[in-house]
């Protein structure tokens, strides 16, 4: 209820077949940046996990902060199917995902939404609606940077969610070429997906047309 009508930007950090994949929703509520997760976990492997990963998986699951898929790998029809549900209520502005995993998973998602890849805007530009994005300094270092001033600003609202949280605690950031930062595990068993998936919502977003980024501006909301 809460998404329906808003502009949502996606991003989609899927799993290998046995880890956690992620969903990051994120729109706007006058300056304040909104973000809401979709965590998604094998089932039958969630108790082996809990140990490994010395998480609470069992408990998230049974608050509703996780979903546990059937079987003992990610079953992609499930996150097709509530992603889908989700913003089907919503005005889905942009799904972009990473291109190692979960690509048909994405492209049935833009289908049953009725998106495509690339609009053009009334002025010629073009901007991916749905697109692979690569987890490289050039494509990350923004939207990281753009989340972390909101942290401090106060302008970023989690809603108090627990997987989120644990996967930013275990998010190291890595600083490279020209101050560009991305984010790795360090030496931690923990996962970061959601902290990536949220970093894909942040740079569509963030690269939109400039005639977009105007009108944002025009209710309050400045970007970098």
């Amino acid at each position: 209820a809460s998404l329906a009508g808003k502009r949502v930007f996606c991003g989609f950090d899927a799993s290998r077949s046995q880890d956690l994949a992620a969903v990051a929703l994120l729109w706007f509520e006058g300056e304040i940046a909104c973000c809401a997760w979709l965590f998604f976990t094998p089932g039958e492997t969630l108790r082996d996990r809990e140990l490994t990963d010395r998480a609470p998986y069992s408990e998230w699951v049974r608050l509703g902060w996780m979903a546990a898929t059937d079987g003992n790998i990610t079953d992609y029809r499930q996150i097709e199917s509530d992603v889908v549900a989700l913003l089907m209520t919503a005005d889905a502005e942009a799904f972009w995902y990473d291109p190692s995993h979960g690509h048909e998973c994405a492209m049935q998602i833009r289908d049953a939404l009725g998106m495509t890849d690339t609009l053009k805007r009334e002025d010629g530009s073009e901007w991916a609606q749905v697109s692979a994005l690569a987890q490289t300094w050039g494509n990350f270092s923004r939207p990281y940077r753009e989340i972390e001033r909101r942290v401090i600003g106060r302008t970023l609202r989690h809603y108090g969610n627990p997987v989120a949280r644990w996967n930013i605690t275990n998010a190291v950031p890595h600083v490279g070429p020209s101050e560009n930062i991305m984010l790795h595990k360090g030496r931690s068993r923990g996962r970061i997906d959601g902290a990536v998936a949220l970093g894909m919502a942040f740079a569509a977003q963030l690269t939109m047309p400039e005639q977009e980024q105007s009108a944002y501006a025009s209710r309050g909301i400045i970007m970098l």
